[in-house]
């Protein structure tokens, strides 16, 4: 333990990962949880790294790490994403990005290598931007109310390693965004132009969870039918009364609770799946009678997939 004295005196105590890197308090008011320090300092001293996942009574978040640097953060209890910082600090378009997504999915290239790649942005600025989305999402992840829940898994991932963060980088941008708010998101589009390209598509539904906002609704008709933000209503149009009692509690707490679900109703498919990018994306789509459910389900990844850009 260490101390540290406070303006009036007293003393504040300060307690130390065995690294010595890693306070759980900061003067600036940071503060790791006691349930979070241990498996994080665990995972940045581990050769391979891994993916922590952690879940609170407020929602839930992921860190990914590897090589003792941290390359991506997010958590669902802030709307903000990287397509939004993307947006406000290089200038990029949102319609510019659907463009890279659509080439990653195609070459299996890395979503900011491809963006380097096809020089919208230079790398320098590329890496801002991400430490930027990172803190923010830190900054989040460490104020998820207890009690926490924090699992690692071993995943096997590859990132530049010139993208990657070591915690004292991460840590000191998230205290300098203390006390501060996240711009507002631009303004979000329609659902049209991509509930469009999706063949025999009856209804595009997202969510953002855990607060069970309804985000979009597609077609406007559906969104007439059941009102804005009438979440259990129009779950009921798509999936009927019964299941939704079931999916409407499950489909807002998302994070937690949906992976992917599958109903098969009189030969009609419909889908509820959260994003593995962004787990505050949920989506309900509905398809029509004879669609197949390969083709269904390269849909909803399609939908997630470019939702979680924002």
């Amino acid at each position: 333990m260490s101390t540290a004295t406070r303006a009036d005196g007293t003393e504040q105590r300060e307690e130390v990962f065995a690294s010595g890197e890693f306070p759980a308090v900061h003067r600036a008011g940071l503060f790791v949880p006691e349930a979070l320090k241990e498996p994080l300092e665990r995972t940045l001293a581990s050769t391979h790294g891994g993916e922590l996942v952690i879940r609170g009574g407020d929602g839930s978040a992921r860190i990914h790490v590897l090589k003792g640097g941290v390359a991506w953060v997010v958590c669902d209890a802030t709307a903000e994403r990287l397509s939004h910082v993307l947006q406000r600090e290089a200038g990029l378009r949102r319609a510019q990005l659907r463009v890279v997504l659509r080439a990653c999915r195609k070459t299996q290239t890395n979503f900011g290598e491809m963006l380097v790649r096809m020089e919208l942005i230079d790398a320098d600025l590329l890496r801002r931007c991400l430490l930027l989305h990172n803190a923010r999402q830190l900054l989040a992840t460490l104020r998820l109310r207890g009690p926490l829940e924090v699992e690692v898994e071993e995943r096997v991932r590859t990132y530049d390693s010139t993208l990657l963060f070591s915690w004292e980088e991460l840590r000191d941008v998230a205290r300098s965004l203390i006390g501060t708010a996240p711009p507002p998101p631009p303004e979000p589009e329609r659902l049209d132009g991509l509930a469009a390209e999706l063949r025999d598509c009856t209804a595009l539904v997202t969510v953002q969870a855990p607060t069970g906002v309804l985000t979009g609704v597609w077609p406007m008709s559906l969104r007439e039918q059941v009102g804005v933000g009438a979440l259990r209503e129009c779950v009921d149009q798509l999936f009927g009364a019964d299941l939704g009692m079931a999916l409407a509690p499950a489909s807002a707490a998302g994070g937690d609770r949906i992976e992917k679900w599958v109903f098969i109703q009189d030969g009609a498919i419909r889908v509820v799946a959260r994003s593995p990018v962004d787990p505050q994306v949920v989506v309900m789509l509905a398809f029509d009678v004879g669609v197949g459910l390969g083709r269904a389900l390269r849909d909803v990844e399609r939908v997630l997939a470019e939702l979680a850009i924002g």
